[in-house]
């Protein structure tokens, strides 16, 4: 898994609940990305535990939904709120979106995907 020189290691929503993949990238010293999606809040702490075993490994957590573009009803911008609630040993917020000004002016998310 580290054949290549890749700055971080990004995990999408459809592969958030494989446990031997998750397992296997929080054994390699990169930062990590996860996408949320689709998932429950059990999947999400399931998989936060598992990756979240290095102190010196970087994690951020992704809020997304299925829509792209997504409406902005459709965007649940509050979700990001309650995983940091939830999951306050995670210190690194974003979202997978387009709606990029949205999400910075209402909770300033240093982290995008496109």
């Amino acid at each position: 898994m580290n054949l290549y020189d890749v700055p971080f290691i990004k995990i999408p929503s459809a592969l958030i609940t494989d446990h031997n993949l998750l397992i296997a990238c929080s054994n390699i010293e990169k930062p990590i990305m996860i996408s949320t999606g689709m998932s429950t809040m059990s999947q999400i702490t399931d998989a936060i535990s598992l990756l979240n075993k290095s102190e010196s490994q970087e994690l951020i957590v992704l809020h997304c939904n299925s829509s792209y573009p997504s409406k902005d009803p459709e965007l649940d911008l509050n979700m990001i709120n309650t995983l940091k609630r939830e999951m306050a040993q995670c210190e690194k917020w974003g979202i997978v979106d387009m709606k990029l000004t949205i999400f910075q002016v209402l909770l300033h998310g240093p982290w995008v995907q496109k």
